[in-house]
């Protein structure tokens, strides 16, 4: 068997085992060249800690690692049926291990079902131990009949008849993430490798931005909302609980919000998602590695 970083491996070549093993609901089920690529353009993707495996010369898996700063997380991982059960995942995990580790990588974390044996074997075996689980929230009808806030483009004076009213507004990244992590704290610094502040500072240019605005003479900020809009998947969301379901059906209605992935259980946002009309529709098992 021979292992070679992503980095030396044309893309268009090591999808194909991440591809043909698609399972489960976690989106995005297939991946694309450009789509990788830019990833790995923005600093998310890291081709060098990716690894793909070739037993008599052909390629016959893939894992695919996202890397920012002391985090990393096995985003797919794919072996061909012919070349299973020859440990070839389980020497991808280690390779990419042991090259994370090197780079300064505190932990490496994974998501997968727990019906899925072979993969919670695999990742055993490579040293990783089970943690908390993770639910994805779908939109599978319309959202809840909720009033929604009505969306601004800018804060002007109001009227006295719409001071107290709530407002959504398009803001810059660090605007919306300075109000989640002020209402998220703790929670925030514990969130899932898609959820985190460097990783969403990494793929500014994918982001939608939003704040919940309640106007009266001061102005304050009830919550934010950040997403990802070519998925249409909500990555960060916070604020004042008992205000955000509006903001997450305006959402919906207006840009085209269908889920939320890698929620924690019992983490208040999942109660949020319910009142907003989603659904928890899969659970997966958060795995995790820690290095050094």
């Amino acid at each position: 068997m021979e292992l070679k970083p992503l980095s030396e491996v044309d893309l268009r070549e090591a999808i194909g085992p991440i591809n043909r093993a698609v399972t489960g609901h976690y989106l995005p089920a297939v991946r694309t060249v450009s789509g990788l690529r830019e990833r790995a353009q923005l600093g998310v993707l890291d081709l060098k800690l990716s690894r793909c495996a070739f037993l008599g010369g052909r390629l016959v898996g893939t894992c695919l690692i996202e890397r920012v700063d002391e985090r990393a997380h096995l985003d797919a991982i794919g072996v061909d049926p012919l070349a299973q059960q020859r440990g070839v995942g389980h020497a991808m995990l280690e390779a990419a291990c042991c090259a994370a580790e090197a780079s300064g990588v505190a932990v490496l974390t994974a998501e997968i079902s727990d019906s899925d044996a072979a993969m919670m074997a695999t990742l055993q075996s490579a040293g990783f131990v089970g943690g908390r689980e993770l639910g994805r929230f779908e939109l599978r009808g319309p959202p809840a009949d909720l009033p929604v806030p009505d969306e601004i483009e800018e804060v002007a004076v109001r009227a006295p008849a719409t001071r107290g009213q709530s407002f959504v507004r398009p803001v810059p990244l660090t605007e919306a993430l300075e109000t989640v992590q002020r209402a998220r704290g703790a929670a925030l610094a514990e969130a899932p490798f898609a959820h985190q502040p460097a990783v969403l500072e990494r793929l500014r240019s994918r982001l939608g931005c939003y704040l919940l605005l309640q106007l009266d003479q001061d102005s304050p900020v009830l919550g934010a909302a950040v997403l990802e809009r070519d998925r249409h998947l909500l990555v960060s969301l916070g604020g004042h609980m008992d205000r955000l379901a509006p903001l997450v059906v305006l959402l919906a209605r207006r840009h085209g919000v269908v889920a939320m992935d890698s929620v924690p259980e019992g983490d208040p946002l999942g109660q949020v998602l319910s009142q907003a009309g989603f659904q928890r529709t899969a659970v997966r098992r958060e795995m995790l590695r820690r290095l050094g």
